[in-house]
């Protein structure tokens, strides 16, 4: 694209950038979920027995799990932050703590969801306390959560393929009181129903959980020299000046990408070519936000008649203060400039033009009076 649409175009730039930069000076985050859920505890039943009423007796039971997370495509944008939630157990499925009527005790379940990238989340799932004679039951399951926001971290949640995590669980029957051979156990019912809508005998099951991954990120950024359309190249030609004289045209470069994305930094700058003879006040910037631009100036000023072409190869990124490194994408722009400067020799003097007029006008008189 050639400078003067440039030009043309330079006013409305500035109005649109005006109106996505009122939106907010702060990028909005994306949220993408992932969702499985897997069984934690088999047979999850502990029992505990004791003859000696004045001690304290526990006896657990532990069991792994593995949970595939699919990874953050980096297509999508800049990895900001992992939300991980692990949900047990739903309204039909107790925590039971069950025994004789001289036992006391605590029934509980914990669990522990570990992994690579920053996942170490752990916890109480429920617990049950048997403290009168009659059996203690609890559904009120604890959902345990972690959000994790170190870059470092977030790189292992970027790729193509799948993060795989460890979900280990415990059931632990812990007796506190009791007689002879007075047992405590600890373990997973549920609950159903008959046909007249009545409860039916807690029957023993499986302890499952949900988990869920929420994935924050925003848009990349959009590098371009105009502020309406993506323009990763920019022609500027300076046309012919006379040798002594010297030239300047501005230019902008934007981020276009909308109130969802990324900001963008200016990392490098190559020249090459006839770079003596242009110059930029071009400099490395961070943090340009979402629907900004920077403007700049180009100059011409040659020491030579002759035809002069430089480039200037600009590389940019997102944000490098933005989330994981993983999933940050760089950009290329090009600025190419070129003109040509004449010896003033080539340009007639006035008074030459005057006799050249004048011998002229009496060539015509002549012609006029034959």
């Amino acid at each position: 694209m050639k400078v003067n649409s440039v030009r043309s175009f330079r006013l409305l730039s500035y109005v649109i950038a005006g109106l996505f930069v009122s939106t907010s000076a702060h990028a909005l985050v994306i949220n993408a979920t992932v969702t499985g859920g897997t069984t934690i505890l088999t047979n999850g039943n502990r029992t505990v027995s004791d003859n000696n009423i004045l001690s304290s007796v526990s006896v657990s039971k532990s069991q792994s799990t593995t949970a595939t997370i699919s990874q953050f495509d980096a297509s999508q944008g800049v990895l900001a932050g992992v939300t991980v939630t692990l949900t047990p157990g739903n309204d039909l499925t107790y925590l039971r703590a069950d025994g004789a009527i001289a036992a006391r005790g605590v029934a509980s379940v914990s669990t522990s969801w570990s992994s690579s990238g920053g996942l170490n989340v752990s916890g109480n799932l429920n617990s049950a306390s048997k403290i009168g004679n009659n059996d203690s039951a609890d559904n009120s399951w604890n959902a345990l959560s972690q959000t994790i926001n170190n870059g470092t971290n977030l790189n292992s949640w970027v790729g193509t393929g799948n993060l795989n995590s460890t979900i280990n669980t415990t059931i632990t029957a812990n007796r506190t009181d009791g007689g002879s051979n007075i047992a405590l156990a600890a373990g997973i019912s549920s609950l159903g129903t008959n046909s007249n809508g009545s409860a039916t005998t807690p029957s023993i099951t499986n302890l499952s959980a949900a988990y869920s991954v929420t994935y924050n990120y925003m848009e990349h950024a959009v590098a371009s020299f105009d502020g309406s359309t993506a323009l990763t190249s920019l022609d500027i030609d300076f046309g012919t000046i006379v040798l002594g004289n010297s030239a300047n045209l501005a230019f902008d470069i934007f981020n276009l990408v909308g109130a969802n994305g990324v900001a963008l930094d200016l990392t490098n700058i190559a020249a090459s070519g006839d770079t003596a003879a242009f110059a930029t006040d071009l400099g490395l910037f961070a943090d340009l936000a979402h629907g900004a631009h920077n403007s700049y100036n180009a100059s011409f000023d040659p020491t030579s008649a002759a035809t002069f072409d430089a480039t200037y190869l600009l590389t940019l990124s997102d944000d490098d203060a933005t989330g994981a490194s993983a999933s940050r994408h760089t950009y290329s722009l090009e600025l190419h400039l070129t003109g040509t400067a004449i010896n003033p020799t080539a340009i007639p003097e006035p008074s030459m033009i005057g006799l050249l007029g004048a011998g002229l006008l009496g060539v015509f008189g002549f012609s006029r009076r034959r």
